[in-house]
């Protein structure tokens, strides 16, 4: 980050792999950022407005329930 840009880089990093590759970034102006945040809030709340609280897992990604597609 600098005072005229904040990057967010979108990377995939592979289990039992050192590095860890960039496929998209994105570089905007802090205000555009913020902006951005502001608008991600919004959205979310609305989302669980609807749908209920997005809950995160407190110990690492492990969920109680399957996630992807079942039969």
């Amino acid at each position: 980050h600098s005072p005229s840009e904040m990057v967010i880089d979108f990377i995939r990093q592979m289990p039992d792999q050192p590095r860890a590759k960039v496929y998209a970034r994105i570089v905007m102006t802090p205000i555009n950022a913020k902006l951005l945040y502001r608008a991600l809030g919004e959205n979310l709340t609305a989302f669980e407005g609807k749908f209920g609280e997005i809950r995160t897992p407190e110990k690492g990604f492990q969920e109680d329930r399957p996630i992807g597609f079942t039969r």
